[in-house]
């Protein structure tokens, strides 16, 4: 299997408080994987890192020019309160595939007679879906 992304000696702090050190890891095509531990422990950072949205401390990440990686947001950003589902799908991806935007909507279960809802009139499942419509 081709390797998609490693992680060479990562090492990040919270402040004076160290998340992970030396942390190496592989993932593979085909690969499924579970990030668990306490709150606070550095799993949305690791994701942040491993994503590109901030820098580690030290070390160095490798990915593939194949490898597409999104993540799902663990809060619907404010911002988005007031904006159709259609609105809050469309302004996460690409202009000219807005599109898209629709088909996503209707494949997780919001017909496109609820398209033009507004996100904050939503019940929390439902801004789940959402949330996995805009990765």
């Amino acid at each position: 299997m081709s390797i998609l992304l490693h992680a060479h000696t990562l090492a990040h702090s919270a402040g004076r408080r160290p998340l992970f050190e030396g942390l190496d890891l592989a993932i593979s095509a085909g690969d499924r994987l579970g990030l668990v531990g306490h709150n606070g422990s550095g799993k949305s950072t690791l994701l942040d890192i491993l994503a590109g949205v901030c820098e580690a401390d030290s070390g160095h990440i490798s990915r593939s020019r194949s490898l597409r990686l999104a993540r799902v947001e663990q809060f619907m950003p404010a911002a988005l309160a007031e904006l159709s589902l259609l609105e809050s799908v469309a302004s996460a991806g690409a202009e000219d595939e807005a599109w898209r935007a629709a088909a996503l909507l209707e494949q997780l279960g919001f017909p496109e007679a609820r398209h033009g809802q507004c996100v904050s009139e939503l019940s929390g499942g439902q801004l789940n879906r959402l949330m996995l419509a805009r990765a």
